[in-house]
């Protein structure tokens, strides 16, 4: 554990500001210890505020029920902190499985308790803590400087370093949240992002991001597009919580490799506004009877290199989930058959995002089959094969 120069201090304050200025609770780790909001220094989630979640997005489940759900989540299943931070990512996306006796039927009903309530942002808690102490497993401690509790629970733990120091760069940072991974993984199961920044620099990362790939986050507002990635930046831009909730629903995928190996990949500022940008126009021009549009969502226009295969993923599995668009199916056409495999493999990977299993189209034959539904499903062809067949000029 190492003391905060003066100037690494004043980017915490300052990022206290920032936080406070979008409705942002702040509490300093002794306030949270001196409350007894948690048992001790190695509990990571904070106790009474996961309980009165529970209580408060799930009111027509029993008490005992509810503290079932709560021991739960302090019972990590696997041995490895990805496995943890997947399984435990799947129960804030689609809630804890349960099952109760009904009081009044007296029958075994089953259900989903809520960690998150989606679909109405303010009946969830956002809590920033400053320099919350926590200890390992084997008894060593780490202080991070800014920890973000939703509902109680870690999802975002964020090193700084002062800007005036040479020797204490972005890349200094991102190790030292690497040893407190090693040293005290209980704090990143929940994890949705890490973020590193000198106030002036920001990259944020998942849990398996190498230094390479702790990406910028730039303004993502409408007259702030190519703005400099600073801290003020990422959260005016990620921390509102409409935001934040799209992004931890939207915007992170798990993909598992035939080793077993799990690489967990979260969108970019640029991706994550696309999809938004992108949902939205679609919605706004849906045909009647769903809408009044004309049914042309749009365009994205994508630069190499910049993720579009995920991007397009996070897309389709945003709509797939948003409830006018009422089960919809998804085809997505390429010009390329080594772009049709990119773009399967990716969609495969992060099936969990779109809720079933997407089919890559071999024929003309097999793409009418597959099309030849009511609703749902996820197609992938190459263009020559969705075309109609043409007669032929003598």
């Amino acid at each position: 554990m190492t003391m905060a120069s003066p100037t690494e201090k004043l980017v915490e304050d300052v990022a206290s500001v920032y936080f406070g200025a979008i409705g942002v609770a702040i509490k300093r780790g002794v306030e949270i210890d001196d409350g007894g909001e948690r048992g001790d220094a190695s509990r990571c989630v904070l106790s009474g505020r996961v309980a009165a979640a529970l209580q408060r997005l799930n009111p027509g489940l029993p008490h005992d029920t509810l503290e079932g759900v709560a021991r739960t989540l302090s019972r990590a299943p696997h041995p490895t902190l990805i496995r943890n931070n997947r399984w435990f990512h799947e129960l804030l996306v689609d809630g804890v499985e349960v099952e109760y006796r009904d009081p009044k039927s007296i029958e075994t009903r089953g259900g989903r308790a809520r960690l998150v309530d989606f679909d109405n942002p303010g009946a969830n808690e956002l809590l920033v803590v400053r320099q919350l102490t926590v200890a390992g497993l084997s008894g060593k401690l780490i202080r991070p400087d800014l920890v973000v509790f939703l509902n109680g629970m870690p999802i975002v733990v964020i090193e700084l370093k002062d800007p005036a120091d040479t020797e204490a760069d972005l890349g200094v940072a991102i190790r030292q949240l690497g040893r407190y991974m090693h040293t005290a993984p209980e704090l990143f199961v929940p994890n949705l992002a890490l973020v590193v920044s000198d106030g002036m620099l920001t990259r944020v990362g998942s849990l398996t991001s190498g230094p390479g790939r702790f990406m910028p986050w730039r303004p993502i507002g409408e007259r702030e597009i190519g703005g400099a990635a600073t801290l003020e930046a990422l959260i005016r831009g990620l921390f509102p919580l409409p935001a934040l909730l799209d992004y931890l629903r939207t915007c992170v995928v798990f993909e598992e490799d035939e080793r077993g190996e799990i690489a967990k990949k979260i969108a970019g500022y640029h991706q994550f506004r696309a999809v938004r940008k992108a949902r939205q126009s679609v919605l706004e021009h849906l045909r009647p009877p769903s809408g009044d549009g004309d049914g042309r969502g749009g365009v994205i226009w994508h630069t190499q290199g910049s993720g579009k295969s995920l991007t397009m993923l996070m897309l389709a599995g945003s709509l797939i989930r948003h409830p006018r668009m009422a089960n919809p199916t998804v085809v997505m056409i390429t010009d390329r058959n080594d772009l049709d495999d990119q773009l399967f493999d990716t969609f495969a990977a992060g099936r969990a995002l779109l809720r079933q299993d997407p089919v890559q189209a071999e024929s003309r034959a097999q793409l009418q089959r597959l099309l030849d539904r009511a609703a749902g499903g996820v197609v992938l062809s190459l263009i020559h094969i969705s075309e109609p067949t043409r007669p032929r000029l003598i």
